[in-house]
């Protein structure tokens, strides 16, 4: 039997005696349990009541393929199950229709092309081994059958392994539109392209995080294009909320994003085309993440990597200009002020000089950009540099009117130029750095999807989606508020598709059937994105002129002090609680409003407007409009914010899930350690 532990879960035992309503039993140690203080590991006997034990399944080493024709199914025994065939190398499970993929922590050989063209036959999948080959398989097979789009969604927590999941699929797709080519040739050509679009996203949109090394930082919605052929022609990605704080800060044992490392790891002549003479992570402050860290050290396998990001670049025929953008976000790093009131920039000659070559800026420019602000009066925006006023309709009347009139007009426009505080420049440096990465990976997108993208008639499509996992840390913000209510909307999806439809048919053809309970999360939507949910309570206090995140948390409190789904911490301040379908999250509100708002001030967007880098003015288009710092309402509707806007793609993301035939891929992180061996239950 299983009996239930409130530290490990569920404990192996053996029935030593009944006594009514209560057994005796003993209990079996478990070497490879994750947490072994808390697991007995010598036979203990306990006294448990009779109701509360569950029966064991009598199995094979190597457990049961498909987790359905258990005698007994309950937690416990998937639990059991899944251990035995992650201690013997066997990833995947299936229930159903549904693959669970367990991340073994190591490579095994079970990729190569000759396992591809075995699980290509679906006729003969139910005599082969679990693999994620066979829901591949399953989705081409159904997209030719019926002509029906299809869509994977790869799903589980952060660490479970989704990112290596999802290239596999893509890998056995790509080969699957690969078998009948009439023009092997161009379609080798695509599908190298595709195969490599993989690795260039990652470097510049996966991290390491103290749960995963290869942690996907932004969701992706992948589309493969097929034609009427069914080869592949073509794919192109959708992307969803890039991590940008990640590129100034970060935890204790993280890294920043892939693509610093692999510069910094790059050959010392590649280095100084882009003015990095230095491969130290530690010279650059925005790498260096906590005092005492050491997780910031560069890796052998970074120079490796660098040469695979070139090579996914040369393949897609982008830019390698990437690399300046890149090498200047290093070096803004570098850049510190004091001043107090009055903010002056603190930095090495060397450091301005290499940002102002990298961004083609001027270096006083610059400098003025950060260190103080312009204001507008009426229409007209003054701007005060070297003695020189640029304004049109002054220099007119700088002919005409008289020298004491000038002065005067010279001396209030002076007063137009608003210096920053310390603190004021060191946010506007912070935020250059952080645009330039967001529009820089905005770049690469477009320009990747331009060069995988089909130029012929796309028939039919599988998309997979690899979005990130649901996340608990010891501090989570907005970025973990948006990640965890992408994971709501897919679980609501995944109880619709899985419990909800299928009793509802059930009833509709009078099939007699035991009901089954389970968590329905709308309340906790609702509570996220309802008229009145925390996002539009958000977007109320961005707003309002002197809008603060601590109103914020005390708007939450009044709103919802009676929702069961919603808490305030007790012992800590400017905090609130969600209790996710996944578990509770404590978020901190520090910091909501500006991420929220995500907006360059006019002064750093004219700054780079005024470049002479073609590269950098690509990013930054003049058409852009200068922003405030603040919301506005036109025609009494809300403009979009971060969370308006990720709410909007959601939104159309499900809808375009919901247009396809779906498979689905479960993603489990067995430990907490990324050891090949143990097991938490």
């Amino acid at each position: 039997v299983y009996i239930a532990d409130s530290k490990v879960s569920w404990i192996a035992a053996e029935i030593l005696r009944s006594n009514g309503n209560t057994i005796d039993v003993q209990t079996f140690p478990d070497p490879s349990e994750e947490n072994l203080d808390d697991h007995p590991q010598t036979p203990t006997q306990r006294t448990v009541a009779k109701d509360s034990v569950c029966l064991q399944n009598a199995l094979p080493d190597e457990g049961c393929e498909d987790m359905v024709n258990l005698n007994y199914l309950h937690e416990a025994a998937i639990l059991y199950n899944l251990k035995a065939r992650f201690h013997g190398g066997l990833p995947y499970t299936y229930t159903g229709p549904i693959c669970i993929a367990v991340n073994p922590y190591t490579w095994l050989d079970i990729y190569n092309p000759t396992v591809q063209d075995q699980y290509l036959d679906t006729s003969k999948l139910t005599e082969l081994p679990p693999h994620v080959y066979a829901v591949s398989a399953r989705a081409f097979h159904h997209m030719k059958t019926t002509g029906h789009n299809q869509s994977i969604l790869v799903s589980g927590e952060s660490g479970a392994g989704k990112t290596e999941t999802t290239k596999i699929l893509m890998s056995h797709l790509a080969t699957a539109g690969d078998r009948d080519a009439h023009n092997k040739e161009l379609t080798l050509n695509i599908v190298e392209r595709v195969l490599q679009s993989n690795p260039l996203m990652e470097s510049f949109g996966n991290a390491t995080t103290s749960r995963n090394d290869n942690s996907s930082r932004f969701g992706k919605f992948s589309e493969l294009q097929f034609n009427a052929d069914y080869e592949l022609v073509g794919a192109r990605c959708n992307t969803y909320l890039l991590e940008k704080s990640r590129v100034s800060t970060h935890g204790k044992g993280e890294r920043n994003y892939h693509i610093f490392y692999q510069l910094l790891a790059a050959p010392q002549e590649f280095r100084d085309r882009v003015e990095l003479p230095d491969a130290d992570p530690t010279a650059f402050p925005f790498l260096r993440g906590v005092a005492g860290d050491d997780g910031n050290a560069l890796k052998e396998s970074d120079a490796d990597f660098f040469e695979r990001t070139l090579k996914g670049l040369t393949t897609l025929g982008i830019s390698e200009s990437v690399f300046g953008v890149v090498a200047a976000i290093l070096h803004l790093g570098r850049v510190d002020f004091k001043g107090g009131d009055q903010a002056a920039m603190v930095a090495g000659a060397e450091t301005v000089a290499a940002i102002s070559k990298l961004l083609g800026l001027d270096a006083q420019d610059f400098e003025q950009s950060l260190c103080t602000r312009q204001m507008s009066a009426g229409l007209d925006t003054y701007t005060v540099r070297e003695k020189t006023v640029y304004n049109s309709s002054i220099v007119i009347l700088l002919k005409i009117w008289t020298f004491v009139l000038i002065r005067q007009i010279y001396r209030s426009i002076l007063m137009n130029v608003v210096p920053h505080t310390m603190d004021q420049a060191t946010n506007a440096r912070t935020a250059l750095g952080v645009a330039l990465y967001s529009k820089l990976f905005d770049w690469l997108v477009t320009h990747v999807n331009a060069s995988t993208t089909s130029k012929m008639h796309v028939a039919q499509r599988i998309c997979i989606l690899d979005i990130f996992g649901f996340e608990i840390f010891d501090a989570n913000s907005f970025e973990q508020l948006c990640i965890n209510y992408a994971n709501e909307k897919l679980q609501q999806k995944f109880t619709q598709d899985v419990f909800k439809s299928i009793q509802v048919e059930y009833e509709e053809e009078g099939i007699p059937w035991t009901k089954i309970e389970f968590a329905d999360n709308m309340n906790v939507l609702e509570l996220i994105e309802g008229r009145f949910g925390l996002l539009a309570l958000l977007n109320e206090e961005c707003m309002r002129p002197k809008g603060s995140d601590v109103a914020f948390t005390n708007k939450l409190s009044a709103h919802y002090n009676d929702n069961d789904r919603f808490e305030l911490p007790r012992l800590k301040r400017n905090c609130f609680t969600i209790l996710h379908y996944a578990g509770q999250v404590v978020y901190e509100t520090s910091g909501f409003l500006v991420k929220n708002t995500d907006m360059l001030q006019r002064d750093t967007v004219l700054l780079l407007n005024r470049s002479t880098s073609p590269f950098v003015l690509s990013l930054f288009p003049q058409a852009e409009n200068p922003v405030t710092n603040r919301l506005k309402r036109s025609n009494s509707i809300l403009g979009d914010s971060v969370g308006t806007q990720f709410k909007s793609q959601l939104n159309a993301l499900m809808e375009d899930i919901r247009r396809t035939h779906v498979q689905y891929v479960r993603c489990i992180k067995p430990n907490a350690t990324k050891s090949d061996t143990l097991f938490s239950k």
